[in-house]
């Protein structure tokens, strides 16, 4: 092994030199101190140990299993992007436990690719185990590394630079050997171990048609993803992949809303190549795959076929290729998809709105474009499932309540306050809040944090159509119902529970305010845990009328389960009590 690495005549290398040693791999094995140093090692594990790499700094996941290890890339080095062993030593920021090296065909170094000792290294390195040898260790390093690119494959330069240097170093290790496959029709290449590695290098090389590809390798993959049978609880993060949908304004105008959005799950495929056949899969036949091909081959399998051809999938039903429930299961996806897709986009239109588009011909068209699709299927309840999308059903609900008839005007008024006021108290921060110096509610009403949110109720009241006399009163609802939050919350965080004199003022200030109707199912969720706790006991006493009952049917069940926090609730309890008993202005 020894002799034979020093048998080899190594060429000078353009290869990047390491961020960490400025030397490249061929500088390092010309080093005369290294050269010395593995003369004199007798063992095979010394000369492992002191064999140098340079090369991509990788992160690797291994799964070792009897006679078998399976390798995954996590990541390639994005900032110390060549490096070599003395990296594993450091801190780093890309934390790479192996590394890969690529060296040029024109370089003529395939020999020290080939060479036994550097064979030994790489298993070394995927193994962590000087005793485990993995045989041709370096093409399922160089395969494993492929599939991560084509994973995450964004067509960047650095992305095909590799990709380029892999089939470079393909051309030197692989292509003599009888690991490489000319032909993808035999069985040779079903029971190959690097299937991957040959269909990319015939690809690159432009010797196989994506016909061939499609039939061969990617069919085979395709018809082990058989299962149709999706839900909207976050499988696959089926939910949050619709969040990331790539939206352009150019795609959707407010003409003609629900044309776009059919055009738009049409148009674009790939939601059904993520979503049924997953990341890996889909990149692969997206790489590999023109559009138009995609389309044509993507549009023979049943999923696609349920809108388009009733009639076949009568057919298949009849001659027993396929039951009625798994056609019923691919269209409870295809419903699925459809339903998060325009969910997206009509949330996408509407901040389009909010922001910048405002018109009363553009709002009437996202309102009737809206209650159409609401008013379909099973829709509604979609939107139910899903507290991201419950925007969507206020503006459908506060919309409809106050454009229907004339009874109902006054109920969509007040749900319209309800729904702004808890759109901007989420917009207030506590932290910010504890900053402040009030010493009245007057000040926090008057305060530039409340006064500043008129912009918000004023464009969300041109979206209803709300003007007028009805605009200025719903602004002072609103305004004083956010002031009165922040007041109590303020108070709360100003207040020493410690002491009991200001103990005693905020239970005075929980009765006294605020003196308009303040329903606590609505608004408690926004209150501290202290706040909450008392305007809870307040409630249910009737102004502490009927605080003995109180005491002796709900109070235990309401203390909290942090004994710092019980304490504090025991405190307001006692004097709470304490001022009953003694009649203190109760």
């Amino acid at each position: 092994m020894k002799q034979q690495f020093f048998q080899i005549q190594l060429k000078q290398s353009s290869q990047q030199p390491s961020c960490i040693t400025l030397e490249n791999w061929v500088d390092q094995l010309t080093n005369p101190n290294f050269r010395q140093n593995l003369k004199q090692c007798d063992e095979q594990q010394e000369m492992m140990n002191i064999f140098p790499i340079v090369g991509y700094g990788l992160q690797l996941k291994t799964k070792k299993n009897l006679n078998d290890i399976k390798i995954k890339v996590l990541s390639i080095s994005q900032v110390e992007k060549i490096i070599d062993l003395s990296t594993f030593n450091q801190l780093s920021r890309d934390k790479p436990n192996c590394i890969l090296p690529l060296l040029k065909k024109q370089e003529q170094n395939h020999d020290l690719l080939r060479c036994e000792l550097f064979q030994r290294k790489i298993s070394q390195l995927i193994t962590e185990n000087d005793q485990i040898f993995i045989e041709n260790s370096y093409l399922h390093l160089i395969q494993s590394t492929l599939k991560y690119l084509i994973t995450i494959y964004e067509k960047s330069i650095w992305q095909k630079e590799i990709m380029e240097e892999i089939l470079e170093v393909c051309e030197q290790v692989l292509f003599d050997t009888k690991l490489h496959i000319n032909q993808i029709q035999n069985e040779e290449f079903q029971n190959s171990q690097f299937k991957l590695l040959n269909v990319f290098c015939l690809f690159q090389q432009n010797k196989i048609d994506q016909e061939e590809i499609y039939n061969k390798f990617l069919l085979p993959k395709i018809l082990k993803k058989t299962q149709y049978d999706l839900n909207d609880q976050m499988q696959n993060g089926l939910g949050a992949f619709f969040d990331c949908l790539n939206l352009r304004e150019d795609q959707f105008s407010f003409e003609n809303i629900k044309e776009d959005i059919e055009k738009y799950i049409e148009e674009n495929n790939y939601f059904y190549l993520k979503i049924f056949y997953g990341k890996y899969l889909s990149k692969l036949i997206e790489y590999f795959l023109c559009k138009e091909q995609i389309n044509d081959k993507l549009k023979q399998k049943m999923f696609f076929k349920l809108k388009e051809n009733q009639k076949e999938i009568k057919q298949l039903i009849s001659s027993g290729l396929i039951c009625q429930q798994e056609v019923n299961k691919i269209q409870e996806s295809k419903t699925l998809i459809v339903n998060f897709t325009q969910s997206t986009i009509h949330k996408y239109l509407l901040n389009r709105l909010i922001k910048e588009e405002y018109n009363f011909e553009h709002t009437s068209k996202y309102f009737k474009s809206l209650n159409e699709a609401i008013q379909t299927d099973n829709y509604y309840a979609h939107l139910l499932r899903h507290a991201k999308y419950d925007d969507l059903i206020q503006f459908y609900n506060i919309y409809n309540l106050l454009n229907e008839q004339k009874c109902s005007y006054d109920n969509g008024l007040n749900q319209f306050c309800l729904y702004i006021e808890r759109k901007l108290i989420r917009q207030i921060s506590i932290q910010q809040l504890r900053k402040k110096d009030y010493k009245s509610f007057q000040e926090v009403r008057q305060s530039q944090d409340i006064q500043e949110k008129s912009d918000t109720i004023m464009i969300y009241s041109k979206l209803f159509g709300i003007n007028g006399q009805d605009e200025t009163k719903i602004q002072q609802i609103i305004l004083d119902r956010i002031s009165e939050i922040c007041w109590i919350n303020y108070t709360t965080y100003k207040t020493n529970f410690q002491v009991d004199e200001e103990v005693i003022n905020f239970i005075q200030m929980v009765k006294d305010f605020p003196q308009n109707n303040f329903d606590l199912d609505i608004y408690s969720e926004y209150l501290s845990d202290v706040a909450k706790f008392c305007y809870k006991m307040k409630s249910l006493t009737q102004t502490f009328k009927y605080f003995d009952k109180f005491e002796k049917n709900v109070y235990q069940n309401l203390l909290p389960k942090d004994p710092f926090k019980a304490n504090i609730f025991k405190k307001i309890f006692q004097l709470t009590k304490r001022i009953k008993e003694n009649q203190f202005n109760f």
